[in-house]
Parts: structure tokens; C-alpha cells; sequence
């Protein structure tokens, strides 16, 4: 116990050291490790009055100075959030590595509930943290992950286009003028192409339908390299490709789910743990889209899951995997993001 903890403190210790060398100035080190070891702490509200609080006990005059160090630190100081990033990611990443390669690349829309209409890019819109449509902020993220660990590499705020065209409402809110309307599947292009620039090893990229509908981004993330199982809207249009290459009738995914036989769904297990085996119902044809992306193949694979007794399939997801890859291991990477996007919207 003592080595591990001795082990931890060297850990943190270095990490502050290298985030302190990014930000430069010493007051911005400080109150970096101040808000930092806040967010480590036990507190129950993790907020910057309460940090403040907690590092100053009873002297009420010292905390509301401190809060107001913290505050300026994380509002209006100078310094590059992305550069800390770039820091933090690559000091993590040998250590997710060391137990192995990159499996996958996952990208996610976290939501952040709100209650006024103040916080940069806050509206009314869905968001999976909540499971519905509320009033909350949108950030697109990055995660990659071996098969053992995963590792948050970038996040970034979506703005929706009401936020970019209110003028005043930017001014309060001190968006720079440079920054315009992007879509998710945009942004988690700009976030895969910058990681790509930092060396990142490549792996297999996933998403929900909430980016594979956009052939945009798949054309993009085929582009830079990769391949990629994303979720699709049930009324994507696609042709079967058949064992002797001919092709099928135009028709949506979800037609084509249910124009299979039944034999064609079989159960695969992904996991198995020692209370709950996760298992389903899938099917795994050859497909070709009816508009792709100039970037993208036509000819992908379509891995459609749909559980027993469900009157329709729950996913259908577009995977550029080699053609011979077994479906377990297609099931396997598909699966995978979802045990990532849990973590990230908690």
C-alpha cells in the first residue's frame, strides 16, 4: 500500500510539473494545481467556491481571493486549454499501450445539463446523458481505447447555429470571430485529423448513428486512413450484394433486415464475465450504399442486431473491416464504444 501510494504522489507530482511547464507563468501553475487537486478531493460540490474553501478553511477573506484567482484562471486567463490536451494525452498514452495496441477510436457527444441560458452553446437539444431533449451544453469527444483501458484524448463544445449567429450574444460570451458552424460529425473529423498530426497509433473508428449517417465523415475518417464500424439510420439506402456478386432492389437497411431469413441471425457473445454474459442476435451481409462518398468504399459490410423477441432490429451498423473478419470480432469492436460512451457522459 505505502509503494503504491509513494508510486501515485511521484505520478501526480510529474504531471503537474509537465502541465506547469505548458502554462508558463507561476500563478497559472498554482492555481492549475489548486482547481486540479480540488477535482481529485472528496467534495461534494466541485465547484470553484468550495475548492477555494476547502484550500483556505475559515479565513473567508483568503478563500474569496483564491476564488477569484480560480475564476480568472479558468475564464479569462491567456493560456492554451488544447495544449494541456496534447500534454496530458501523451503523457497517459504509453501507459494504456504498454497492455497492448490500440483496438479502437471512439467518438461521442456528451451533454452537460443546464439550467439558465447563459453558459456558452446551451439550448434546448437531445442528449444521451439525459436519454431525452433538455435544456444543456453539447461537447463532441475523442476517446481511444486497447482492449483493457481507454483514454479521453479531446473534447470539444459544439455551438449550435443559433449561438453563431446572435452577435450580441457572442460578444457576451467572448466567442471569437473566427469560429463558425460545425456540425458533430465535423468536429469529430477535426478531432480525429488533429490526433492523427500527434503520432496517435490508428485504429479501428466507432460511433453511433449520430455520425455514421453522415457520409461526409465517413468519407473523411477513410480518408485519413482508417476503417470503421458506425451506426446508421434504419432508413439508409443500400443494395445487398449476393454470394454470386449480384446486386439487390434499392432499399432502406431496414427492409433489408427484415427481407432476410431468420437463419441469417444468429447468436453472438461479445462478452462473458463472471455475472453477465453479453450476448445478441446478428446479421452480417455485404452491402452497397446507394450514395456513398466519394472517399468511402460502395461495397462495406452491414452488421444488423436484433435481439429476440424485439418486433425490429435495435442497430444497424456500416463496417469497412476486412471482408473475412469474423462477425464475433465485428460484434466485439462494434460493441465496444458503448462501455466508452458510458464513461464519458458520466
Amino acid at each position: 500500500m505505502t509503494v503504491t501510494r509513494h508510486l501515485s504522489q511521484a505520478a501526480l507530482d510529474k504531471f503537474f510539473d509537465g502541465v506547469g511547464r505548458v502554462l508558463g507563468r507561476k500563478e497559472r501553475r498554482a492555481n492549475f494545481a489548486l482547481y486540479a487537486m480540488g477535482l481529485l478531493s472528496k467534495l461534494e460540490r466541485k465547484s470553484m467556491e468550495p475548492i477555494a474553501a476547502l484550500t483556505t478553511g475559515d479565513d473567508v477573506e483568503a478563500s474569496a481571493k483564491l476564488y477569484g484567482h480560480l475564476v480568472n484562471f479558468t475564464s479569462t486567463s491567456p493560456w492554451l486549454d488544447e495544449a494541456v490536451r496534447v500534454y496530458a494525452a501523451h503523457d497517459a498514452l504509453p501507459e494504456i499501450l504498454a497492455q497492448g495496441p490500440l483496438d479502437c477510436w471512439v467518438v461521442d457527444d456528451t451533454g452537460f445539463l443546464k439550467q439558465g441560458e447563459h453558459s456558452v452553446g446551451v439550448k434546448r437539444q437531445y442528449t444521451g446523458t439525459a436519454g431525452k431533449v433538455t435544456n444543456c451544453q453539447v461537447a463532441v469527444s475523442l476517446t481511444v481505447a486497447t482492449q483493457h483501458q481507454h483514454l479521453p484524448l479531446d473534447m470539444e463544445l459544439y455551438l449550435p447555429q443559433e449561438w453563431i449567429d446572435d452577435e450580441p450574444r457572442r460578444a457576451e460570451a467572448k466567442i471569437p470571430a473566427e469560429v463558425v458552424f460545425r456540425t458533430k460529425p465535423e468536429i469529430a473529423l477535426d478531432l480525429i485529423a488533429r490526433w492523427v498530426l500527434e503520432d496517435v497509433p490508428k485504429a479501428t473508428v466507432c460511433g453511433d448513428s449520430g455520425y455514421g449517417y453522415d457520409s461526409k465523415f465517413r468519407g473523411g475518417v477513410t480518408q485519413l486512413g482508417f476503417e470503421y464500424t458506425l451506426g446508421v439510420p434504419s432508413n439508409l439506402k443500400v443494395r445487398q450484394i449476393e454470394r454470386e456478386g449480384r446486386r439487390g432492389p434499392e432499399q432502406s437497411v431496414k427492409q433489408l433486415a427484415h427481407s432476410l431469413h431468420r437463419r441469417a441471425y444468429k447468436k453472438v457473445v461479445w462478452a462473458e464475465g463472471t455475472k453477465k454474459t453479453l450476448a445478441s442476435r446478428f446479421a452480417w451481409v455485404r452491402v452497397e450504399l446507394v450514395n456513398p462518398d466519394s472517399a468511402e468504399p460502395q461495397e462495406q459490410g452491414l452488421l444488423i442486431e436484433w435481439p429476440k423477441g424485439d418486433k425490429n432490429p435495435a442497430h444497424y451498423t456500416l463496417v469497412t473491416l476486412p471482408k473475412d473478419t469474423p462477425i464475433k470480432e465485428v460484434v466485439r469492436k462494434t460493441k465496444a464504444r458503448w462501455h466508452i460512451e458510458g464513461s464519458t457522459r458520466t
